[in-house]
């Protein structure tokens, strides 16, 4: 039987009230099954989730492992709340329109008055009509309370596209539930990340984030100042409405809803901003931990994680944190983090390898050696022995020396001639090796060319059969070489096949004899040698008679 044939039933018997009771009959079976599906839809619900204890780096990121037994923890503390109870019968929906302002702002904004005057502004260019204000709270209240947002009411973009559905948006508070708030008053749609920063100071269900963080209630412009922004790009997160701090120098766009129809209650904070925080070791948390005062979120303290529990054993550790709110300590909060101590420093083993070399002029030489392991200095100690050695780096004999030396070499000064001892140990925060002694070394003075030899005489000690050629002694001179051409046949130019007559000779004194013949000339010529090179040559001629 349908619907239509009962009804017509029931009105030929009289009983037409019975339609409303089957018409009542339906709605509740509908709405029980809502109930059933949304069991939460008359419970309280946690509005703000995000209290928090991290272990962070000196940048303050989050970090899960560290190798150092001190640590830096960043404590952050989100106001909880309950949703509102549905008003069983809500004013009648009224449509409304958002967008984000195309202009960004710093932190100055005129209080809350001048956001709405901004919004306001930015309607009125893009001849929008109507009454607009921003989305923005200061430390003088605790929630967005109807200023703005009204519950009741269904929110759009410009082009009509609906991003808050009353009521069936309600149990969830994720507005925007659809879509982004990219839309500026002209119609104009950011799509990147990094020009979507908004000033808020809300979370996505409508509370004040921090009393503190509000550019000084928004009359700020100061960098030494933070504002709380949300992300409008970050849909389906409450991050488009509350995503971290931003210096008051900005800048940041505003979200302006437009004022229209009435509204259901707003619900109430559950609980004030804690003013007191406490960091333990253990889980059971007792009045003799060191308490931390707290007045905005991201504070961070320093924290040896052997506190209370006196144990630097590797491993996973746990720091526990409580949170005072109005005088009451709350939950217990933790987080942890993996320790891996560094391997224990021991003493560096001694230097080995050990090298000298002087410079070109002799007048300072390189002390070198290799690197030992685990050293992070080497001491290094001169000794001239012309003199004795003082046993002291602060009052020493001339030409000694002492070094703190943080590389594998070092360079001396010294005198040409003198003889040195040197010795050096390697060192770390554990201690020092032994000592490892060098080679003593002098820089002799340095060798040079000698001069060309002078004063060059021949003579005829035996006229006829024998020649004698002398010269000064060259200083430096270890060798001289001696060059004789009999003029009669030219000089062959070798001394590996001279002509008749000729020779050459190396010598290490400054004489030379030679057999002549009686009546022949000679031509000769002598150069000094020695490691550094030979002089230019010096030249005498003689010729011997018959008697």
């Amino acid at each position: 039987m349908s619907m239509i044939e009962l009804m017509l039933r029931l009105n030929q018997k009289g009983v037409i009230s019975s339609i409303l009771m089957l018409i009542i009959l339906a709605a509740g079976i509908v709405g029980g099954l809502y109930l059933v599906q949304h069991p939460t839809f008359f419970k309280p619900k946690a509005a703000v989730e995000g209290t928090r204890i991290e272990v962070v780096d000196l940048t303050g990121n989050p970090i899960t492992t560290t190798n150092s037994i001190n640590v830096k923890v960043k404590l952050t503390y989100a106001i909880p709340s309950v949703s509102p109870t549905p008003s069983p019968d809500p004013t009648t929906p009224s449509e409304a329109r958002v967008f984000i302002t195309r202009n960004q702002y710093g932190g100055d904004l005129g209080g809350l008055s001048g956001a709405d005057a901004k919004c306001q502004a930015s309607a009125d260019g893009a001849r929008l009509g109507g009454t607009w204000k921003a989305r923005l709270v200061d430390s003088g209240k605790s929630s967005d309370s109807n200023r703005t947002f009204k519950y009741s009411n269904t929110y759009k973009l410009l082009d009509g596209t609906v991003i808050w559905n009353y009521p069936g948006d309600m149990q969830y508070f994720t507005m925007p539930a659809v879509t982004s708030i990219l839309m500026d008053e002209t119609r104009h749609i950011y799509d990147g990340r990094f020009d979507t920063s908004v000033w808020s100071n809300l979370t996505y269900a409508g509370y004040r984030v921090s009393t503190t963080d509000t550019c000084q209630n928004w009359t700020s412009k100061s960098s030494l100042d933070f504002g709380r922004v949300g992300i409008a790009a970050n849909r389906g997160t409450g991050q488009w409405a509350d995503q971290g701090t931003m210096g008051c120098i900005g800048p940041a766009r505003l979200y302006c809803f437009e004022q229209v129809g009435s509204d259901i209650p707003t619900p109430a904070l559950s609980s004030a901003f804690p003013t007191v925080v406490r960091v333990s070791n253990l889980a059971t948390i007792t009045p003799g931990e060191t308490e931390y005062a707290f007045s905005m979120n991201g504070k961070i303290i320093d924290w040896n994680l052997a506190n209370y529990v006196n144990s630097t054993e590797p491993g996973q550790k746990t720091i526990y944190a409580q949170f005072k709110v109005d005088g009451i300590w709350g939950q217990v909060y933790s987080t942890t983090v993996t320790y891996n101590p560094p391997s224990p420093i021991v003493k560096p083993q001694p230097v080995s390898g050990t090298t000298v070399t002087c410079s070109a002029d002799n007048k300072s030489a390189r002390l070198s050696w290799n690197k030992s392991e685990g050293a992070t200095i080497y001491q290094l100690r001169v000794d001239d022995l012309t003199n004795s050695w003082l046993d002291s780096c602060t009052n020493f004999n001339s030409g000694d020396s002492c070094a703190n030396v943080y590389t594998e070499s070092h360079s001396v000064s010294t005198e040409q001639g003198h003889i040195y001892k040197w010795w050096l140990t390697a060192g770390n925060t554990a201690g020092d090796s032994s000592s490892t002694y060098g080679t003593n070394f002098n820089c002799p003075t340095p060798i040079v060319k000698p001069n060309s030899p002078s004063n060059l005489t021949a003579n005829c000690p035996a006229p006829g059969t024998k020649a004698e050629l002398k010269w000064d002694a060259v200083s430096g001179a270890t060798i001289y070489q001696l060059r004789v051409d009999n003029k009669a046949n030219g000089w062959a130019d070798s001394c590996t096949s001279p002509n008749p007559g000729d020779s050459c000779a190396n010598v290490y004194s400054p004489i030379y004899s030679f057999t002549s013949a009686p009546g022949v000339s000679y031509t000769w010529w002598v150069n000094a040698g020695n490691t550094a090179g030979d002089s230019s040559p010096t030249y005498g001629s003689i010729t011997c008679s018959a008697s």
